[in-house]
């Protein structure tokens, strides 16, 4: 136990408590339990710890002698060594490495898909895909990848989600008569289909 002896540390009954205790400790192991660090030189040393070899800090100049002693004090910390190796860490630096190159990939793969995609969208539903993005930051992806056009209306997942929910209090909706007719169930149903995983993968917490 480091006792730190301050002027403040010498009045505390808590303080006292807790070294008396640790002198007993001392007292019926036969062994150093009390370790005093002394700050303040104009502080003495309680009674039951005078005698006692004490760390010696209250001359700042003095301050490397007394932290080596106190160290040579304590002893070595027998800490374990670590078990991975130069060999270990240059191979998590490759598998890293590979790692960072597949994530590239995939973000520039990604980004040709959409340039892609935008260039066969007409100029309403990109317009209608940023407003919605603007809104719902958190479905621009699937927007940005799923959204289509049903006749000249854009469909986006907002849209969509409207659709659906207006079929199933009414039984039909507009936009089933527009997705038969340019048969576009497919794309509606990779829409949906997206937000449903998404959904999914919020739920589960990854």
């Amino acid at each position: 136990m480091a006792a730190i002896i301050s002027k403040s540390a010498v009045e505390s009954e808590w303080v006292k408590k807790e070294l008396d205790l640790a002198s007993n400790r001392e007292i019926e192991t036969k062994q150093l339990v009390v370790l005093p660090i002394l700050l303040d030189s104009s502080v003495s040393l309680p009674g039951f710890l005078k005698g006692k070899k004490y760390a010696d800090f209250t001359d700042s100049g003095k301050y490397s002698t007394a932290l080596r002693a106190l160290l040579g004090t304590l002893g070595p910390t027998n800490l374990p060594k670590s078990a991975v190796n130069k060999d270990d860490i240059e191979e998590l630096r490759r598998e890293l490495e590979k790692v960072k190159a597949q994530r590239d990939f995939h973000r520039r793969d990604s980004e040709r898909k959409e340039r892609l995609i935008t260039k066969r969208r007409g100029p309403k539903l990109q317009r209608e895909i940023k407003k919605e993005n603007r809104e719902f930051p958190e479905y621009a992806a699937i927007n940005n990848a799923y959204a289509f056009e049903a006749g000249s209306n854009p469909i986006t997942l907002q849209y969509a989600l409207h659709a659906l929910q207006k079929a199933s209090m009414t039984g039909s909706h507009v936009l089933d008569l527009l997705l038969t007719l340019e048969n576009k169930w497919q794309e509606m149903e990779n829409l949906i289909e997206a937000y449903v995983d998404y959904v999914e993968v919020e739920d589960s917490g990854l």
